[in-house]
């Protein structure tokens, strides 16, 4: 193999990395509910993401640079759902409980 079919396999791993989180935000949204992720998955995506991209960065390594860019924008996107999705969940059981003891 060549050099530039090395570059072309990164090229498409590189695009496979920054989308993949893509299908996993579209359900998260539709479902309205992020139980089945956990905050260790999401912390060590995030950290994971942010020294990629810092690497990649101080390499000027554009494909990676941009991927991770993306993966650590994706990743900040699954996380802040968590949170939203939690909290509205809590919220709404709180006062359903809060009504029915009343």
């Amino acid at each position: 193999m060549s050099t530039n079919d090395f570059d072309y396999i990164g090229l498409v791993g590189a695009i496979l990395l920054a989308i993949q989180n893509l299908p996993q935000i579209y359900l998260l949204y539709k479902k309205k509910s992020t139980e089945e992720i956990s905050w260790a998955f999401l912390l060590i995506g995030l950290v994971a993401a942010s020294l990629l991209a810092s690497s990649a960065y101080k390499h000027n390594v554009l494909t990676f640079i941009i991927a991770n860019t993306v993966c650590l924008f994706t990743m900040t996107i699954i996380f802040f759902q968590k949170i939203y999705y939690e909290n509205t969940l809590f919220s709404i059981s709180s006062k359903i409980k809060y009504l029915l003891n009343k």
